[in-house]
C-alpha cells in the first residue's frame, strides 16, 4: 500500500509549467531519486510533498501520521539565531502545533491537536533537537553566524573569529586535523582488528587443514578457494548491504573474508614440520596433540602468517574505506577516512581539501603498511636457513 502518491500533478511559475500531469507513488521502504537539469521542478514537488506549496491541480494523498521532513538545497539563516533555533526550523510545525495547545486559544480543537502533535512527536521535540545537535558536535548555544564564519577555511589560514586551522574546515565549520586524528581512530583500529581476525581464523583453519590432511584439509582448502574466487569487494559489499552498516559489521565481515591466505600459509608451513623429528619425538613421549601444536608447530608457522597479516592492514583500510565511502561501513557523524572523503566529494571545486587531506593520509598509510609487511618478509626470508 502506496504511502504517499502524487496523481496528475499541475503546477506553473508564470508562463513556465513546473509540474506538468506529474504523478508517482512511494510504498513502505521504497526510495525515490529525482534526477532532471535545473529548473525541472524537482524541488518544487518536494515542496508540495512537503506542505510547503500548493498545486494548481492535482492530488496529492498521504498516510494519516505520516512525517514528512524537507530540508532546502540552500538554507538561509536569520541573523542573531542560535544553533539550536536553527536546527529547530526543520521541525517547525512540531513546535507550532504544540504551541497552540498549550496556548488554549478559543475555538481551536484540542483533540485534533492532541493527535497531530503524538503524529509529530511534538512533545518532546526539545530533546530531539538537543540529540542532533550532539550527534553533529556542534554546541547549540553558538550564534549561527559563528558557525558560518568556521565553514570551508583553507588551510594553513584563521576562520572568522581567529581561529588557526592547519588543514583548514569542513562545510560544518569542523577541523579537519580534528576530524583526521579521531577518523585514524576508527580507521586504523578497523583495519588492524580485521585483519588480526581474519588472521587468527586463518592460522588456526591452516593448522587444521595442515595437521590433519584428509577429508578436513581438502574441505577448507575447497572454501577458501570458493572465496577467493568471488571479487573481495563484491563480496563485502553483500554482506554489508544484508546486514546493515556500522562499525561492528565491518570489522566481521573484514575478519570473515580475509583469512584464505593466511590460512594457506600456515598450512603449508605446518605440513612441512609436522614430519620433523623432534615433532615425532614429541608424539613418542605422550605430549597431546594440542601441546604439540602449541609449542612445536605453530611457532615456526607465525612468522610467514605474521607478514600476511602485517600486508593485509593496509588493505583492511582501504577496504573500510571504500565501503564508508559507498555508504555502507561507518556511519557519520562518526569519523572515518573513507566518509571523510565522501562528504567532501560535493566541494571538490569548491573545498578540495575536505577530500583531498584525508585522501593523501589513507595513501600514505596503505603504502607504510604494505611496506613494514614486505620489510618483515624480507627478514624472514634472509633469516631462513638454506
Amino acid at each position: 500500500m502506496a504511502i504517499l502518491s502524487l496523481s496528475n500533478a499541475h503546477l506553473a511559475y508564470g508562463h513556465v509549467a513546473l509540474l506538468d500531469a506529474t504523478g508517482f507513488s512511494l510504498d513502505t521502504g521504497e526510495r525515490l531519486g529525482l534526477i532532471g537539469r535545473n529548473g525541472a521542478g524537482k524541488s518544487s514537488m518536494l515542496k508540495v510533498i512537503a506542505g510547503l506549496e500548493k498545486l494548481d491541480d492535482g492530488l496529492l494523498q498521504l498516510t494519516q501520521g505520516l512525517r514528512i521532513c524537507y530540508v532546502p538545497q540552500e538554507p538561509s539563516f536569520e541573523p542573531g539565531h542560535t544553533v539550536f533555533e536553527a536546527v529547530s526550523e526543520g521541525i517547525a510545525e512540531a513546535r507550532a502545533v504544540r504551541q497552540a495547545y498549550e496556548e488554549h486559544a478559543d475555538g481551536v480543537d484540542l483533540d485534533a491537536l492532541q493527535t497531530r502533535i503524538e503524529a509529530l512527536d511534538a512533545w518532546n521535540w526539545e530533546q530531539r533537537v538537543d540529540s542532533t545537535i550532539a550527534q553533529l558536535n556542534l554546541d547549540g548555544a553558538r550564534d549561527i553566524g559563528d558557525v558560518l564564519a568556521t565553514r570551508l577555511v583553507p588551510p594553513f589560514s584563521r576562520d572568522g573569529r581567529g581561529v588557526w586551522h592547519l588543514l583548514g574546515t569542513d562545510s560544518f565549520g569542523r577541523d579537519l586535523l580534528v576530524r583526521l586524528w579521531t577518523g585514524a581512530r576508527i580507521s586504523l583500529g578497523v583495519g588492524v582488528t580485521g585483519s588480526a581476525l581474519s588472521g587468527v581464523l586463518g592460522i588456526v583453519l591452516g593448522a587444521i587443514a595442515g595437521w590433519r590432511g584428509g577429508l578436513a584439509d581438502r574441505a577448507i582448502v575447497a572454501l577458501g578457494d570458493a572465496l577467493l574466487a568471488i571479487p573481495r569487494l563484491v563480496l563485502l559489499l553483500v554482506i554489508a548491504s544484508l546486514w546493515g552498516p556500522g562499525l561492528g559489521v565491518v570489522i566481521t565481515v573484514l575478519g570473515l573474508t580475509g583469512w584464505m591466505s593466511v590460512m594457506r600459509l600456515v598450512r603449508a608451513d605446518v605440513q612441512g614440520v609436522r614430519g620433523l623429528a623432534y615433532v615425532e619425538g614429541a608424539h613418542a613421549l605422550g605430549v597431546p596433540t594440542w601441546r604439540v601444536l602449541r609449542r612445536h608447530v605453530l611457532p615456526n608457522a607465525m612468522g610467514s602468517a605474521l607478514v600476511a597479516i602485517t600486508l593485509g592492514v593496509g588493505n583492511a583500510i582501504l577496504l573500510e574505506s571504500g565501503l564508508s565511502f559507498l555508504g555502507l561501513g561507518i556511519q557519520p557523524p562518526a569519523s572515518s577516512w573513507g566518509n571523510m572523503i565522501a562528504g567532501g566529494r560535493e566541494w571538490l571545486l569548491v573545498a578540495p581539501w575536505i577530500a583531498l587531506v584525508p585522501g593523501v593520509l589513507l595513501v600514505i598509510t596503505v603504502v607504510a603498511c604494505t611496506v613494514v609487511g614486505e620489510a618483515l618478509g624480507d627478514n624472514r626470508a634472509k633469516d631462513t636457513p638454506r
